[in-house]
């Protein structure tokens, strides 16, 4: 079987590697325990399934590399902890379905699959990498809601000199906001055509993991598991499948840590130096 924690695992015997390679999105990633690669888009990785494990893998992985320690943005979609095949739209879900099931998966066997990012920073000749549950970027509202609502500040801008009643403007945003999550062809002269929205997300500056400002236990040179502080009985839970994919030794080498986000739950840290 194979799951987050063994990719994680996968990244502690190659840490260094990971620190000094050019692009991180061209690393060699052992392919075998992966059902879908993709350097240009999210998700960069899909991890294997496993039915009838507790944790089945099948989680999907963004890979962001940056020249500084701010998180970069998050290309054509919006964090979340766990999505849907169906919510990546037409064209990328029929790629990944077909890379999936060459591999010998059924892809709609998980219905929502947990996401990671493994993000790394660099500035002044130091790193910082870090696998983070994708929740630790979440916003609790629909992805519609914030099409949405950055919709309203599009048509409030243009519409500066014409007069919208609050119903018409309302009516407006709803309209172009579901049409962008529509994944439908439209039929006109000339053929058909399909609306599609570049969605481009930067996080407040309070959920820049890479910060020493906000997260100074994040340190230089070090690799970091970033997942939810779960109750104490789930805590354990999650310990012991790392004393199962990790060696004892290797466990112990690592710094044990906790950060506060400031506008969610607490975040369990296991830290590796470079």
């Amino acid at each position: 079987m194979y799951n987050i924690y063994h990719f994680f695992a996968f990244l502690i015997n190659v840490r260094s590697e990971l620190s000094s390679v050019t692009n991180l999105q061209d690393y060699h990633f052992n392919s075998a325990p992966l059902a879908y690669r993709d350097n240009a888009s999210f998700p960069s990785l899909v991890l294997r399934m496993h039915k009838g494990y507790s944790s089945p893998g099948g989680e999907f992985v963004g890979i962001m590399d940056s020249e500084s320690y701010n998180v970069p943005p998050f290309e054509s979609h919006i964090p979340t902890g766990a999505l849907s095949l169906d919510t990546l739209g037409h064209d990328l879900k029929a790629k990944i379905y077909k890379s999936m099931q060459a591999a010998g998966e059924v892809p709609g066997w998980i219905r929502e699959r947990e996401v990671y990012y493994l993000i790394r920073g660099r500035n002044n000749g130091n790193s910082k990498i870090c696998l983070v549950h994708g929740s630790f970027f979440e916003n609790r509202a629909k992805p519609e809601y914030f099409v949405r609502e950055a919709l309203e500040e599009v048509l409030a801008d243009f519409l500066k000199e014409q007069t919208l009643n609050h119903d018409q403007f309302n009516m407006l945003c709803n309209i172009f906001a579901q049409e962008t999550f529509a994944d439908q062809f439209r039929q006109v002269s000339i053929g058909r055509i399909k609306f599609s929205l570049g969605i481009k997300t930067r996080e407040n500056l309070g959920a820049n993991l890479l910060s020493s400002f906000y997260y100074p236990q994040i340190k230089d040179n070090t690799l970091n598991f970033v997942i939810p502080h779960y109750p104490e009985e789930k805590n354990a839970h999650r310990m012991q499948k790392l004393r199962w994919t990790l060696s004892v030794p290797i466990l112990k080498q690592c710094e044990k840590i906790y950060i506060k986000h400031p506008q969610r739950s607490d975040y369990s840290v296991l830290s590796y130096a470079l």
